[in-house]
This record gives C-alpha cells, sequence and structure tokens, in this order.
C-alpha cells in the first residue's frame, strides 16, 4: 500500500493527520451522510475539518482513476483552490490522500476541506422554510450572472443541497458551494449558456422564473425570453431524469428477479 498526501500549505502542520487517514476515517468523528459517498466531521489540532471519503468505484474506473485520470479527490480540491483564487466561496481547501495498491491501483481516496458552518442551504429556500425567498434567489442568480459564470466555474452537479447560505445583513447573503468535483472551469461562458446551469435547482416555475428574471436584468438581457429558455430547459432535463430512473428501474427489477431465480 502506499499513500499520495497533498496539503495546502497553510495547513502543513496536520499532513502527518492526513496520512493517518485510511485507518482514523472510520473510528473517528460524527458521520453527516452516508450514501454514495461517506461525510465525516473530525475534530483535529483546533480545526474541525469535514472529511470525504469516495466510496469504491467500478472496476473500470478504478483503473481509469489510477492510471489516465484524476480522482475526485484530486478534482475536488483543485477546484477549490481554483475558486478561492476567484473569490467564490467554498469551504476551504485542506488537501486530499489517495490510497493504491498493487500495480498502484486506487483503493480509497479522500478530499479534505474545513467544516463550514452554515445557516441553512438553497433546499430550505427552495421548500419556503426560510423567510426572503425572493429576496435570496433574486441575490442568488445575481451573483451567478455577475460573478460566478464570468469566472469560467460550471458546476454539473448544481442542484439546491449543493449550496450553502449564510445570512451577512439585511437582505445580505454569502453563497458556497460543494460536491466540487463535477464543477469544470470554461473559457466562456455566455449568460444564455450560464442561465440553463440553474434548470437543475427546483421543478418550481416561480421560483425558475424568479431566478431567470434577475440573471436576465443583470446580464443585460431580455428578462422574458431568459424566463422562458429556463422553464424549457427544466421540463427537458425533468422529461429526461424521469424516463432513466424509470429505464433504470426496469433493469434494477430485472436483476432483483433473476438472483431469487
Amino acid at each position: 500500500m502506499s499513500a499520495k498526501v497533498i496539503v495546502n500549505p497553510a495547513y502543513s502542520h496536520i499532513k502527518d493527520f492526513l496520512k493517518s487517514l485510511p485507518t482514523t476515517f472510520d473510528r473517528e468523528g460524527e458521520t453527516l451522510k452516508n450514501d454514495r459517498n461517506e461525510i465525516k466531521v473530525i475534530e483535529h489540532n483546533n480545526l474541525k475539518l469535514c472529511i470525504k471519503s469516495f466510496k469504491r468505484v467500478t472496476v473500470f474506473n478504478r483503473f481509469m482513476y489510477s492510471w489516465f485520470r484524476a480522482t475526485k479527490a484530486e478534482r475536488s480540491y483543485k477546484v477549490a483552490r481554483r475558486l478561492e483564487e476567484h473569490g467564490i466561496d467554498t469551504p476551504e481547501a485542506v488537501g486530499y490522500v489517495e490510497i493504491y495498491g498493487k500495480w498502484h491501483i486506487l483503493q480509497k481516496a479522500y478530499y479534505i476541506s474545513l467544516y463550514l458552518d452554515y445557516d441553512f442551504d438553497m433546499r430550505d429556500v427552495l421548500d419556503k422554510t426560510i423567510d426572503c425567498q425572493e429576496k435570496i434567489l433574486s441575490s442568488f442568480a445575481k451573483e451567478m450572472a455577475a460573478v460566478v459564470h464570468p469566472a469560467g466555474p460550471w458546476h454539473n452537479d448544481l442542484s439546491a443541497g449543493n449550496v450553502l447560505i449564510n445570512k451577512l445583513g439585511d437582505d445580505k447573503w454569502r453563497f458556497s458551494f460543494i460536491d466540487l468535483n463535477r464543477l469544470t472551469f470554461r473559457r466562456r461562458i455566455l449568460p444564455v449558456k450560464g442561465l440553463v446551469n440553474l434548470k437543475r435547482l427546483t421543478d418550481n416555475p416561480v421560483a425558475l422564473a424568479l431566478m431567470a428574471e434577475h440573471y436576465a436584468i443583470e446580464a443585460e438581457k431580455s428578462a422574458r425570453l431568459y424566463s422562458l429558455l429556463l422553464q424549457r430547459n427544466n421540463l427537458y432535463y425533468s422529461v429526461r431524469r424521469f424516463y432513466i430512473k424509470r429505464v433504470l428501474g426496469i433493469f434494477k427489477l430485472r436483476r432483483r428477479k433473476q438472483n431469487v431465480s
């Protein structure tokens, strides 16, 4: 077994702790999430760390990550550092760890950031459990149009749970992005393209229209046209997602029947 440990220079003093993650992760900390991947909060050396352990992938992807592609942990770290350079909020990147076995085949990968205390996430806003829904959504759309997309970030998994929100004052909020391994940087994102990036946040037509309107205003485009474009793209995405889940459900059902027989 061999380990690759990359640490943000600001946190080089905890490199030994990061090296120990293959043994300490399972027995320490508080689990926040455990489905596709496991996320834990572990306190060490007066730091509250958020550690994401990526579950084992398919044999093919393990081979690809071992030799040809950057791991999800490495991508998350590099994206976070780049977002920080552009002044876009995300939990501060601490480092990442990759564990390799025989023939340099990837066994495990961890991404480590500082834990971000936040007030709520975008799901709470869209579920209307938070006051000032309209102001928060309009503020978010304006930031996406004026700050995020002009800098090049394109989040391929921009769902409501991946946007954390802190209230800074009257009508002021800070938006932080998480789950970064599917975020890429593009040379140029035109406003009409950037608008499409919001389609996964919600199926609520009122919320979509509101965000589209303020995105358009910030980009100096037609609010009505952008509202129609976002509604159309959301509908296409929702229908496509429905049929994909239906097909996958059929395959899973057949597999269960085969296992039973």
